[in-house]
């Protein structure tokens, strides 16, 4: 079995291929990570022409709620 971390590296990764840029981006490493848990990335066939439309439902990067991620602070 694939952790997810491993899944969602992967899709950065996929979104930067096809892209040529980063999913999310920022002043500081804190401001990035919020991103990646609150905002979806911009779909890649808005981001470079070319892009198919049908790439954007994959929605690899897409963000989840963090009420719905089970946290554990202890």
């Amino acid at each position: 079995m694939i952790p997810r971390s491993d899944v969602y590296a992967q899709g950065v990764i996929l979104y930067e291929l096809v892209t040529g840029a980063v999913p999310f981006d920022g002043f500081s490493a804190s401001e990035v990570a919020q991103k990646h848990l609150t905002v979806s990335p911009t779909p890649p066939s808005r981001r470079r022409a070319g892009v198919p439309g049908s790439i954007d439902k994959a929605r690899i990067l897409r963000a989840e709620p963090v009420t719905a991620r089970h946290v554990n602070y202890s």
